[in-house]
């Protein structure tokens, strides 16, 4: 009960911190935002994901997995922002499996059948032309995870092994319900005001168990390297508006993808932790707001 109430917690910390963030935003630059539009919204994407374990018994593999996610949340849209920037919190479920690519698990293969719950945070800038607008943006957040897989038996004479139907290290993580953290970012394409679609790339770290200290320290680092990119961008913003949101966009994706490059090892670095299960692959949708 302990863990799922500091899990709780955090799920509340996720969808709140970024308003507490645009609050400041408002006091430091008051010309920037001073008020927001709320909208509800509803989306739906669908991915290509290869997943990946570095502590698996050689060669076996995971097969590639399809996955579909329905989100639903909220979406508070700077008026004055001279780059028009938006915050968008919201909840999603989401299901992947290699069956939803018509692809079973051959040879030295793992299948696998997975269900998370994330809470999500977004940011990003919309640039208005005369057929269409389009948005640069990025997310983060946490999620819940209930995995489950299945290897192929196989007796491989080439590899001088004997049968193979299991891996010791994978228990860990099909044994109830994880954590993990992901991270996406992308563009997205509005036909109108009330639809649009999205091409994105997504990063993905399945924990086998939560180590609270590691997490928070590793976390706290991570932070402080964001405020610091953020007030660096937030100077090109004033200076430049028209391109200063995709420079924000692309510094804090490099960020995201360069943490997820070292924490694809060690679950929690720079702090020494374990090894995640790892999942990264390109995602298609589409939003309405209403």
């Amino acid at each position: 009960m302990n863990r799922f109430s500091f899990l709780f917690v955090l799920f509340f910390f996720t969808c709140s911190v970024g308003l507490f963030a645009q609050k400041i935003e408002v006091e430091k630059d008051s010309t920037f935002i001073n008020r927001f539009q709320r909208h509800s919204i509803v989306s739906v994407n669908f991915s290509n994901e290869q997943f990946g374990f570095n502590d698996f018994i050689s060669p076996f593999k995971f097969s590639k997995s399809g996955s579909v996610e329905l989100g639903l949340g909220y979406k508070n849209f700077s008026i004055n922002h001279p780059a028009e920037k938006y915050f968008i919190k919201y909840i999603s479920l989401k299901y992947s499996s290699n069956k939803l690519i018509n692809q079973s698990s051959e040879g030295l293969s793992v299948s696998l059948e997975l269900w998370r719950l994330a809470a999500v945070s977004e940011t990003g800038y919309r640039y208005n032309f005369r057929l269409l607008n389009i948005s640069p943006y990025v997310s983060s957040g946490y999620f819940l995870y209930n995995f489950n897989y299945n290897f192929s038996t196989v007796c491989p004479a080439e590899y001088g092994m004997a049968c193979l139907a299991s891996d010791p290290q994978m228990s860990r993580f099909s044994d109830g319900t994880h954590f993990g953290k992901n991270f996406e970012e992308g563009i997205r394409f509005g036909l109108s005001d009330k639809l649009s679609i999205n091409l994105g790339y997504s990063e993905s770290l399945y924990y086998p168990r939560f180590m609270t200290w590691h997490f928070l320290g590793s976390e706290i680092l991570y932070g402080i390297a964001r405020v610091a990119l953020d007030k660096f961008n937030r100077n090109i913003i004033q200076d430049s508006p028209t391109i200063g949101g995709f420079v924000d966009v692309v510094l804090v994706s490099g960020l995201n993808y360069l943490v997820y490059h070292f924490q694809k090892d060690d679950m929690n670095w720079p702090i020494k932790s374990e090894t995640p299960i790892f999942a990264d692959g390109f995602r298609a949708g589409f939003r309405l707001t209403f």
